[in-house]
């Protein structure tokens, strides 16, 4: 697997794993969901062996169970074992201010012996209390999406381990089709292994013939094509996207986010930033495009695409408005702007 980013909260998880003691308190979060199930995974099967995997290979859905139970489950010692893993999912421990700041911070400082205890949060807040207390005893991983240089890194190394090469263009167009996600990077890996069976290599043609490209990449051609004047070619986009039957509302969706963002964009590189993607929370070359995109639009012509976006919606939704009419007549409105 690719590193997660240079920082010294990776290079500690790394070496954690690799000197095999796992003990204390870990937190991981981030977009990038499949590296940071990997990491998961990895202390799963550190704890294999353990016996009585039902008492000491515990995986608790947070958002489900009431405090006391995950507080138990947090306290609690190895059951005929010598160690014990506690995986505690979406618990909202590092969100909300209603958890017992007391009884966590006490977990914090004095972890059972023996006892790995992992918080999986899909949202935090910066602020929280306890997150501030669990920086100061246990390990924060934010598992952000992968930049280009490491996502082409771990898709040429990922081919390799399957006895397959791919040259610089069938990388590059994979990255592109199949997005930011390294679960579908990885699922579109497979699908093309199965294709290039008994050929041993991967080319640009191999990609365009089986790696379908996702909506949003289809949808920023088009809003390329609206800041670039080509009304022409903004329409033969949306027509391709009516034949392969794709949900008017959600282009619209898929639009609004992406203008959105352009928006972002083009207020933050004003105002001087520097590090566009983790200001916006987005992949690397997702903020490249956006950055693009908003330096061939003012921010008036954005702020008022992204309105006509959300009048859409709202015609379709509350309005019964057809749904290919209201995205027809957006698209008329805004490509003339």
């Amino acid at each position: 697997m690719p590193k997660l980013s240079n920082n010294a909260q990776q290079t500690a998880l790394i070496e954690k794993l690799k000197s095999g003691n796992l003990n204390g308190l870990y937190l991981f979060t981030g977009e990038e969901v499949f590296n940071k199930d990997f990491y998961i995974s990895r202390f799963k099967n550190a704890f294999s062996d353990v016996p009585m995997a039902e008492f000491n290979i515990l995986t608790l859905d947070g958002s489900e169970l009431p405090e006391d139970t995950l507080i138990e489950a947090a306290e609690s010692y190895p059951v005929m074992a010598d160690k014990k893993l506690v995986i505690i999912k979406n618990s909202g421990i590092f969100k909300k201010a209603s958890f017992d700041k007391e009884v966590w911070g006490e977990i914090f400082k004095n972890p059972p012996e023996n006892t790995v205890i992992i918080f999986d949060e899909k949202e935090i807040d910066g602020r929280n209390a306890l997150l501030k207390k669990f920086k100061e005893y246990g390990l924060f991983v934010d598992f952000e999406y992968l930049d280009s240089a490491t996502m082409a890194e771990w898709i040429k190394g990922y081919f390799l381990k399957r006895n397959f090469s791919a040259d610089r263009d069938a990388v590059s167009e994979l990255m592109k089709r199949a997005g930011a996600s390294m679960a579908n990077v990885h699922s579109e890996m497979e699908k093309l292994i199965d294709y290039c069976a008994g050929n041993g290599k991967i080319t640009f043609d191999d990609v365009c013939a089986i790696v379908t490209r996702s909506l949003n990449d289809r949808i920023f051609d088009m809003i390329d094509s609206i800041t670039a004047g080509d009304r022409d070619k903004a329409f033969e986009i949306l027509s391709d996207l009516k034949q392969l039957r794709e949900e008017p509302v959600k282009i619209i969706s898929v639009l609004g986010t992406n203008f959105t963002g352009i928006l972002k964009s083009k207020i933050l590189l004003n105002g001087g930033s520097h590090n566009l993607a983790s200001e916006l929370g987005v992949a690397p070359f997702i903020a490249k495009k956006y950055a693009a995109a908003a330096n061939k639009a003012s921010k008036e012509k954005l702020q008022s695409m992204l309105s006509l976006c959300l009048e859409a919606d709202k015609s379709i939704k509350l309005g019964g408005t057809d749904g290919w009419i209201a995205l027809e007549t957006l698209m008329t409105v805004i490509s003339r702007r």
